[in-house]
């Protein structure tokens, strides 16, 4: 913070809280990127929290609010749990992350508090992926929701935001973009010389679900089980819901799947370092178009050959970059080639992953992105 700020003068050390009715306590946006950055530039953070017990994680004081299993019973009470834990601290800014959270920012801003609210989903778009919503009830409440969330958005001191395009959504003079880039000494242990010597396996990392395109891929690998031997779907994560297990174990290609489940940062790792392809092939909703998934960019940095939706965003990426390939998401032939021709090329695979490698160590990082919320913070910090 700038020395001749009063607010430096008083006190050195802000205190800063983070709150999400959503996440576990050590998600990677939150507490691995944002709040590790600040407790390292020297603020005091504090993080709520759904959880059983409060602790200590990592040096970070972490404050539960209660699990909700029941959708609507969280929406109306996580707010409230969490608005009541944050009161009790008198913190210096509050910075909260689920839409959610926005009446108990509110509430916090009504109070007197210096407020910030950080955007990682286009929330009115993300609707349309929301399989347990009444169809008819989809539009209507979309257009609710983001009047709301602009109008509360603009009682805010600051906007973060994940992705250009939900940067645009809210004022230019509060929204500052702070891109979910990977952290880059997560990966670089990553071995990358080996790669030519792997075995014949394909990645997904992160919630499986149809709409994520592990249907297509599974099903092409009916085929390309055929064509080369050993091939594998290693899939690490949680399928969702069960009943998608089920399902995808019915098809001929569930043979060549292996579902890990979840993992830790280190052992994520391992099987990167084993794998010959990353896959993100999302189905077409709204708010997959416009995003830009963590999985891309850690595909990349972990030098992998990515295949990809043809969306224009992740297209300028990979396209750009020349590290991988795009396809149809719901093409089973489309993602059946690109295996295939990734497979049968392991140089040219291996060329697309150490460009992707070096474009993340260039410019798709946390570091260049950190700078944008520290600087945020001082000048929300520095407001009277």
């Amino acid at each position: 913070m700038p020395p001749n700020t009063p607010y430096y003068h008083e006190r050195r050390m802000p205190e800063i809280v983070h709150l999400t009715s959503v996440h576990i306590p050590t998600d990677t946006r939150i507490f691995q990127k944002e709040l590790k950055t600040l407790k390292a530039s020297g603020f005091k953070v504090t993080l709520i929290a759904p959880g059983t017990d409060d602790q200590i994680i990592d040096g970070i004081p972490v404050l539960h609010i209660p699990v909700y299993q029941n959708r609507l019973i969280r929406f109306i009470m996580g707010p409230l749990k969490a608005y009541r834990r944050a009161r009790k601290l008198n913190a210096d800014l509050y910075h909260f992350h689920d839409p959610e959270l926005v009446t108990a920012g509110l509430a916090l801003k009504i109070a007197g508090k210096r407020v910030i609210y950080d955007v990682h989903e286009d929330m009115p778009r993300q609707l349309y992926d929301k399989d347990y919503l009444p169809g008819w009830i989809i539009k209507p409440l979309s257009y609710i929701l983001e009047k709301f969330e602009l109008f509360a958005a603009g009682r805010f001191d600051g906007i973060v935001t994940v992705t250009p395009t939900i940067n645009r959504r809210f004022s230019a003079d509060k929204a500052v973009l702070v891109q979910n880039f990977p952290i880059l000494n997560h990966y670089l242990e990553i071995k990358t010389d080996n790669y030519l010597t792997r075995p014949n396996m394909v990645i997904f990392m992160g919630v499986i679900q149809d709409i994520r395109g592990i249907t297509e891929v599974t099903k092409a690998m009916a085929t390309i089980g055929g064509d080369f031997p050993g091939v594998e779907f290693r899939l690490i994560g949680k399928i969702v819901p069960d009943s998608y297990k089920q399902l995808l174990s019915q098809m001929e290609g569930w043979k060549y799947v292996n579902s890990i489940g979840w993992l830790s940062q280190q052992e994520v790792n391992t099987h990167l370092e084993q794998a010959r392809i990353g896959v993100v092939t999302y189905h077409p909703y709204p708010n997959h178009i416009e995003a830009q998934p963590n999985k891309l960019f850690e595909y990349m940095a972990a030098g992998l050959p990515v295949i990809a939706s043809d969306f224009p965003l992740w297209r300028n990426v990979v396209d750009t970059c020349k590290c991988g390939l795009l396809v149809d998401p719901e093409s089973v032939s489309d993602v059946e080639k690109a295996v295939s021709f990734l497979l049968a090329n392991p140089a040219e695979a291996e060329a697309m992953g150490k460009r992707g490698r070096q474009a993340v160590i260039d410019h798709f990082n946390w570091d260049s992105e950190a700078e944008h919320l520290k600087n945020l913070y001082k000048k929300v910090l520095a407001k009277e």
